[in-house]
């Protein structure tokens, strides 16, 4: 392997072979040299097979390996960034899922979720965030409702009124009169902004079935596949119930809401489903899969008579 010396490997060419140990290349990048309180001084090592397969050792990769002193030092940049103090870990270390303690300058130290969590979703002092949205939900009322009428997720016709109810959160809880179903329900705002319905239109079947990819650092390294009264609306949850990117590929248009939860199941039932964790992706993990299934579950909401569709609008 000494003839690989010197010459230079990566995306950018930004890794140069600086000598051998033993089975492995030393390795030293460009890129992740000027970051040495992340990285180190020591050269990355890596094995010839896996540099002559494009892999990088470094920072560079798109699924880089980081240990708990790297951790740290982005947990302290990231806790900086927003005005937090990084406490450590609130457990026995066990990578991208340990939970972590922080503090904040006006409410203290609490125990946020997992680092993985944290690094990527920005999740914030709780207390914090009770006090925004107390202030979030004290504009007029005609603005609020000005915002959902132009969200357009609500049929033309229904109305909005905002209660002296709250949640456990401070929202305030609305009443909306639905002209389809001629019903009423409470909701608080987030869920309106959301096209969630609490009258008795809440009642209809699903009748959508939908792909999504779960990317990480641009890669696709799952599918996410469901059912839903609207594929798009369900889109804006996962989002912001993953840890990773969501992204949309197709919709499925079924015209009964039997043989749409049919073909969820039949995916369930002939796929090896479940591959990430409910600290990964919290609500719907049970239905991840493998990238290689895409075309099994294609061909499965066809035969159940989904006809497939672009996200609208995405």
């Amino acid at each position: 392997m000494d003839n690989l010396v010197g010459k230079t490997f990566g995306a950018t060419n930004q890794l140069t072979c600086v000598g051998v140990s033993g089975n492995h290349l030393l390795m030293r990048c460009s890129v992740c040299s000027l970051d040495e309180e992340l990285y180190g001084t020591e050269p990355f090592r890596i094995s010839k097979p896996a540099i002559m397969a494009g892999q990088q050792p470094c920072g560079c990769s798109k699924c880089p390996k980081r240990n708990s002193e790297q951790f740290k030092v982005l947990l302290n940049r990231k806790a900086t960034l927003l005005g937090y103090t990084f406490i450590g870990f609130a457990q026995e270390y066990k990578g991208k899922t340990t939970k972590i303690s922080l503090s904040c300058n006006k409410h203290g130290v609490w125990t946020s979720g997992i680092i993985s969590n944290f690094l990527h979703r920005s999740i914030g002092c709780p207390e914090c965030k009770k006090e925004l949205v107390s202030k979030r939900f004290r504009k007029p009322d005609h603005e609020m409702v000005e915002v959902l009428n132009s969200l357009k997720l609500f049929p033309e016709g229904a109305t909005f009124t905002r209660t002296d109810e709250k949640t456990k959160s401070g929202q305030f809880l609305w009443r909306t009169s639905c002209p389809v179903c001629e019903g009423y329900g409470i909701s608080d705002y987030t869920s309106l902004k959301k096209g969630s319905r609490s009258c008795d239109c809440k009642k209809q079947n699903p009748t959508q079935s939908y792909i999504n990819l779960i990317n990480d650092a641009g890669l696709t390294i799952a599918l996410k596949f469901g059912v839903s009264k609207n594929a798009a609306n369900r889109l804006i949850e996962l989002r912001k119930d993953s840890v990773f990117e969501v992204e949309p590929f197709a919709v499925f248009n079924f015209t009964n809401s039997k043989a749409c939860r049919a073909a969820e199941q039949e995916c369930l039932r002939v796929l090896e489903c479940g591959i990430l964790s409910k600290q990964e992706i919290d609500n719907g993990f049970t239905e991840t899969t493998y990238t290689y299934n895409l075309e099994k579950i294609v061909s499965i909401f066809k035969s159940f008579g989904g006809e497939q569709r672009m996200y609208g609008g995405l």
